[in-house]
């Protein structure tokens, strides 16, 4: 269960198991959420959200992820692509602001 990011108490990661369409899930305080991207091959964004756990997330988290994840995009979707299709192993990266 790679961990690829950490940042203002939020880890996103992927699972062993996943599968395209790419995305990564991000978790804080017992929510999860699977955060999925679309784009043409050279830029990625945010194309949906999905919840993953009983426990929400609020309003403001919400937008934190998807800035995060909109921000990191290119660089999730070629961790993933690293890991799932080339089998390498994934650095973690600890980013200080969300913004």
């Amino acid at each position: 269960m790679p961990q690829i990011f950490t940042c203002e108490g939020y880890s996103f990661r992927f699972y062993s198991n996943d599968h395209t369409p790419e995305h990564c899930h991000a978790e804080k305080n017992g929510a999860k959420i699977k955060v999925e991207f679309s784009g043409d091959g050279k830029s990625h964004k945010v194309s949906k959200l999905i919840p993953k756990s009983k426990v929400k997330f609020k309003e403001q988290e919400l937008r934190d992820i998807v800035d995060f994840c909109n921000k990191y995009a290119n660089k999730i979707v070629k961790k993933f692509r690293n890991h799932f299709e080339k089998g390498l192993k994934i650095k973690c990266e600890n980013i200080r602001k969300i913004k």
